[in-house]
Parts: structure tokens; sequence; C-alpha cells
């Protein structure tokens, strides 16, 4: 144990001075000799994915083609784990059995009159009140309960305490929605008004509290203002039989162009700076929002990837890394290179027309469409998943070029030289076990050469790091 500790205190004390020394991999891509590409691929948000896996608080990668980019459904998993001080039940939901659907509906209780109801309701699986975990359904932030007294309403079926919902949790959401989370049990909502929660995080248990025949859960979806009258079909956002999916596909993920207008856009960032606590982060690109928007449509960029790099590079914490520099993307950075060795620049708006110059070779037309398009074609053939792999013009193609794994299936592997440190995170943490592996970087065996498809899966694996930054600020 003391050597796992001393381990993770090392990795931690590596990735805090990484934050000084950013690593930008664009500008360092030899298409033509991909094998010394695993050597610029440690970029800041991939080594504190890995940091929060080694605590030993990450779960198989299995990519997913969704329905939908954002909701899972709301009834959590009987395994549990905490990750930061939080509780998640992540795995598959407890129940998944619909008792009530949306819409008009005979009185529950017997009164013989017709009733509309404004949610999904979702039985117990044959469990008590008090033993089936409720998630949230996305990030958001909570915005009741207010108070512990307004948690504490009696598990009954003939009083109504609390008024209809009794002990209930409502999360406001990025994209305008709010979620509702009904008839919870006495005393087991663990989040209150203010807090920040995330995807799978439990926020209470099931009950039967409340205007309620019996121990389930009132699913509630609002679109557009916090009020019934905004109720909208929540299996429109839910799938019981894909519960848990994943924002899986960057193809729809533009390096050019946004479907954000510019009102969209910056509302959208001052929704997530004031819930978020990102201060650093936000006080440059909140405040500079509508330059931002502006100055990347006029260049040809997409300025949702602006934000979005930008964040991840920088690790979220601008007024500690390379904001005296203006360049908030790692342009020329090198790896163990500090700010100073990259590009400066004289403001934000010539910051962000540098990075533009650099992602148009990415694009259509651009230096690199020739080889995107044949790694595109070469993990299609394979039947690799598209997850992987896109186009010119997209981030995952664009990620598809310089996200690589490292030649060989490395043993252990490093942040450097990829390998099985990130297998065994992707796949799970025995994958390694089952494949032809080698512990002597220079003289691996062809067998334990990573395929076509490993490869993608890498792709698919980092470009998820980016989709979720996308949909958190944007909705998207």
């Amino acid at each position: 144990m003391l050597k796992k500790i001393l381990l993770l205190i090392m990795v931690f004390s590596t990735l805090f001075c990484l934050n000084f020394n950013i690593v930008f991999a664009y500008e360092f891509i030899n298409p033509d000799n991909e094998g010394l590409v695993y050597d610029k691929i440690n970029e800041i948000y991939d080594a504190k994915d890995q940091y929060e896996d080694l605590a030993g608080d990450y779960e198989e990668v299995t990519v997913i083609n969704a329905n939908n980019f954002a909701y899972w459904w709301p009834v959590g998993s009987e395994e549990t784990f905490e990750k930061n001080g939080k509780l998640y039940a992540t795995g598959d939901p407890m129940s998944t059995t619909v008792t009530s659907t949306f819409g008009g509906r005979d009185d529950p209780h017997g009164s013989g009159a017709s009733d509309t109801h404004y949610g999904l309701d979702i039985g117990n699986g044959g469990h008590s009140a008090g033993e089936v975990n409720v998630i949230a359904t996305k990030s958001g932030e909570v915005v009741y309960p207010i108070n512990p007294s307004q948690t504490s309403y009696q598990d009954t079926s003939n009083r109504y305490d609390g008024g209809g919902y009794g002990n209930y949790v409502k999360i406001k959401h990025s994209d305008g929605t709010y979620t509702l989370y009904g008839h919870l049990a006495q005393n087991s909502i663990r989040v209150f008004a203010g807090e920040v929660v995330e995807q799978g995080q439990v926020i209470g248990k099931m009950g039967t509290s409340g205007n309620s025949t019996g121990v389930h859960l009132h699913f509630e979806i609002r679109v557009g203002a916090d009020s019934s009258r905004n109720a909208v079909d929540p299996t429109k956002y839910v799938d019981s039989e894909n519960p848990r999916p994943l924002i899986s596909d960057g193809s729809n993920f533009s390096i050019n162009t946004t479907t954000l207008s510019k009102d969209e856009f910056v509302s959208k960032m001052n929704d997530y700076c004031d819930r978020s606590g990102k201060k650093g982060f936000c006080s440059t690109f909140k405040e500079n929002a509508e330059e931002i928007y502006d100055v990347s449509v006029a260049n040809n960029i997409n300025p949702e990837l602006v934000v979005v790099t930008a964040g991840a590079e920088q690790n979220w914490s601008l007024s500690s890394a390379c904001s005296y520099t203006n360049n908030y993307w790692g342009i020329g950075i090198n790896n163990g290179e500090g700010c100073n060795s990259g590009g400066k620049y004289s403001s934000l708006k010539e910051g962000i027309i540098a990075y533009s110059n650099l992602l148009s070779e990415y694009g259509v037309g651009g230096k690199y469409e020739g080889a995107i398009t044949s790694r595109y074609n070469e993990r299609e053939s394979a039947g690799c998943g598209i997850e992987g792999h896109g186009l010119p013009g997209s981030l995952t193609g664009m990620q598809s070029m310089y996200s690589w794994l490292g030649n060989y299936r490395y043993n252990p592997g490093n942040w450097g030289l990829g390998g099985c440190s990130y297998l065994n995170v992707m796949y799970g943490d025995s994958y390694c076990s089952t494949k032809v592996t080698c512990d002597d970087y220079d003289n691996c065996p062809q067998e334990s050469k990573t395929t076509v498809c490993e490869q993608n899966d890498y792709t698919a694996w980092q470009v998820q790091t980016k989709l979720q930054i996308r949909y958190d600020i944007f909705g998207l």
C-alpha cells in the first residue's frame, strides 16, 4: 500500500509539473513516419485521465454508438465506487421497467378521473424504499433541494408530505434543460442546491414519498424553462435498451464551422462558467466570448474547438499556464519545454488566428488531407469502429493523425511510448495479459505490434475527452 501511495504522489507531482510544460503535437507530425508520433502524444488531458485511472477509479472503456449524446437512464447500478469524494453507480441499472409513461392516463389513485403525467415512472425492480440508487442522468447544477429539511419526508403512500414529488432533486443542465427525480426515499438525498453533479453520480435512493402509490422513481425532463408546462417525453432522451450511451462519434464536430449563433455561444459560455467554478479559464474565455466567436468565424475555425482545446491543453488553469503569451493551445511547444519556447502573440485575436492557420492543414485541401483519408480507408477496411476515424475537416479525422498508441504492446508502457499503460485502461487492466507483449521496446517481436483497430480505439478514447468537454459547455 505504501508503494502505491508513493507511486500516486510521484505521478501527481509529474502531472503538476507538466501543467507548465504543455505539449502540442499538431506541429510535429510526419504522416510518412508515424512511428515518431508516439512520443508527441503526451497531452495534459491524457495524463490527467491516466492519473485518475491509476488511483483505481476507472472502469473498462467500451465505445458505444449512442442514439443520443447525453442522457443516461436515471436508475443506477447496485455496484458503486467513489471518486473525488463523490459516489457513482454507473453500471447496469437496477431497474429499467417503465410503470407509467408520459402523457394522459387514468388517475393512479383510482378516482376514475383522467390525469396528465409529466414524466416517466420507473419501477423498483422488487426492491424496497432506500435500496435502489438514483443517478444524475447527465452533469449539471443542483437547484433543489436547498436544505436538509426538504429531504426528510416519510416514505408512505397515504400522505403527500413535501407535495406531489415528496423528496426530490432538480438539476439544471448546460443545454437549458432541467431534470427532476421525484419520490426519493426519506433522508437519502446526497446533494443540495449550488453543487455541481456529474453524470452517473448518486443523488439519492428510490422511495415512495409524496403523492406515490408505491416505490418508484418519477423522472421528468423540462426543456427551455423550469415548469411542468415545459415537460417533454423523457423517452426521447433516455433509452432503457442503451442506458449508458457514450459521446462516441466526433464526425459531427467540425474543425471549421459551428451550428451555434453568437448569442447561443456566448450564453452557453456564461452558463458553463457560472456553474463550473473554473475561474482561471473563465476569466479569459467567458469575458471574451464575443471576440472569440467573431475572430474564429472570420478565420474559418470552429469557436467551440478553440475553447475545448484551450481547456484541455491548459488543464483549465489558464492563470498558471501560458496565458501571458496568448498561446492557449500550446502552439509550437515541444515536449518538456515551457511557454517561452512556443508561439507568442500580442493578443487573444492573434493567438486564435495562429491556431486557425495550424488547423487548416487538417481540413479539406490541407496538408494532411490525403493522409487522413488513407487512414480512414485503412481503418474502415479493417472493420474498426467509426468512433476512431473520420474524414478531413472533422475532429476525429484530425485526431487520427496524431493519437498514436505506439508501434508495439510495450509492457508496462509509459506516457511517451504508449503500449500497455493505455491498452489496459482502454480495455481493462488484464488486457495485455491476453496478448503478445514485449518489455524491450527496441527489440519487440512482430507479434506484439499494435493492430489497426487498437490504434483506432485509442483515437476514439482520446476523442471522448474533447467531446465530453464540448458537451459539458455547449450541450452538443
